[in-house]
């Protein structure tokens, strides 16, 4: 599978973001407590259709911003 882009929209500690891939290998790099993982979590998704780091969809939901 081939990410290209992925929006992220209220989710985890993002309000909205978008990101795009390169082919082949890319590389998330940031300080602790920016969303890296989150980001591979919202990949991890897509073909799976359930969360690597939690069974409640509701913790991926941002509540804290409008």
């Amino acid at each position: 599978m081939w990410v290209k882009r992925l929006k992220l929209y209220q989710f985890r500690n993002y309000k909205d973001i978008n990101v795009e891939f390169s082919k082949g290998v890319n590389i998330i790099i940031g300080e602790n407590g920016v969303g890296k993982t989150s980001i591979v979590e919202a990949i991890g998704l897509l073909p799976l259709s359930k969360s690597l780091r939690t069974n409640d969809d509701k913790e991926m939901i941002n509540l804290g911003t409008t």
